[in-house]
């Protein structure tokens, strides 16, 4: 196997996926396999140098990085969002990079809807109540029904369209905002697409769907925030930079808006000093809405399986730069 090509799996912090698996797999594919756990660049080039393709789990690669990468042909990211990577570094470097655009639907959806419930239940007020040795039900009001309230989706992408018809299934009007997505995927979802200002000032329920871009960064600011209902909530589950959280955190303090959901912040971990923590109208959660011991499993074998294929000829079944330059497609395909 010495001459075999190399597969390198690198991960952030903390390791999420089956590492093991992962460098089975590979080995069985007639393929080198090397792990590192890497919190600087200079780390995952120890790890990725001289790779011929790279499964990244929740680990930035910056241009430094890939400008450095003497070998590699193809990056897989072990989940959605590519917003880690420099995909235009890697398309002048040649390299194609992939994603699993299917990960972590249903998670997030139901984290979604999770959140979405526990805003309009009251519960962690509820929980602090009964655990602070107090009873009954006037202690939690007001406490509205779900029935005929609007819930508005910023984002109609594959999560988007998980989450409305559960929300109908609540009794809950759905309205979208995306510019990208045939009307006609309306009538399909029976769901009003409206603009970004009216879904706002309508909904009483926003959440976000959508990745995290040049084009979406801080995307909601506080003008955004001003154009809500005082009784509405406001949930995240996509990615924390889509929204200036200087703006939520005024919103929320000046009760703008009622309370929020949050599954993913500006800078993870937060500060301590961050303003958010000491609000009881805000619900957080440790950017987990994908994470489930059955998805990641799914997701290091899907990752493993695409990044074996292409080093084996195939070309991406999930290409993040579609405009790759031809001769790698060709390499790709020969």
């Amino acid at each position: 196997m010495a001459g075999a090509k190399l597969v390198a799996l690198v991960e952030q912090r903390r390791p999420r996926l089956d590492m093991r698996g992962i460098a089975a797999d590979v080995e069985q594919a007639g393929l080198r396999f090397r792990y590192g756990l890497c919190a600087s660049d200079e780390e995952i080039l120890a790890v990725c140098r001289d790779a011929d393709g790279i499964i990244a789990s929740w680990v930035g690669l910056s241009k430094s990085v890939i400008d450095r990468l003497e070998q590699c042909q193809v990056i897989v990211v072990s989940h959605i969002g590519v917003d880690r990577v420099d995909v235009v570094a890697c398309t002048e470097a040649g390299i194609m990079v992939s994603n699993l655009p299917e990960f972590a639907r249903l998670e997030v959806r139901n984290h979604t809807m999770a959140l979405l419930l526990a805003l309009n239940r009251r519960l962690p007020l509820s929980d602090r109540i009964v655990r602070s040795g107090q009873w009954g039900a006037w202690l939690v009001q007001p406490l509205e029904t779900l029935y005929g309230q609007t819930l508005g989706l910023v984002g109609f992408g594959n999560i988007g369209r998980m989450v409305a018809p559960v929300a109908q299934a609540f009794g809950m009007n759905v309205s979208v905002h995306d510019p990208y997505v045939d009307v006609a995927v309306a009538t399909e979802y029976r769901v009003g697409f409206v603009s970004l200002e009216e879904l706002l000032r309508t909904a009483d329920y926003v959440s976000l769907h959508v990745p995290l871009n040049e084009e979406t960064r801080h995307m909601l600011t506080e003008a955004h925030f001003r154009l809500m209902k005082p009784t509405a909530f406001f949930i995240n589950t996509s990615r924390g930079p889509v929204v200036d959280e200087r703006a939520l955190c005024k919103a929320l303090q000046e009760k703008w808006i009622a309370g929020a959901g949050l599954d993913v912040l500006e800078k993870e971990p937060p500060d301590r000093e961050n303003p958010l923590l000491g609000l009881d109208s805000v619900i957080l959660s440790p950017h987990s809405a994908g994470s489930s011991r059955v998805n990641n499993f799914r997701a290091a074998r899907q990752a493993t399986e695409e990044c074996i294929a292409v080093l084996n000829g195939r070309y991406p079944r999930w290409l993040v730069n579609p405009f790759c330059p031809e001769d790698v497609r060709e390499r790709a395909r020969s």
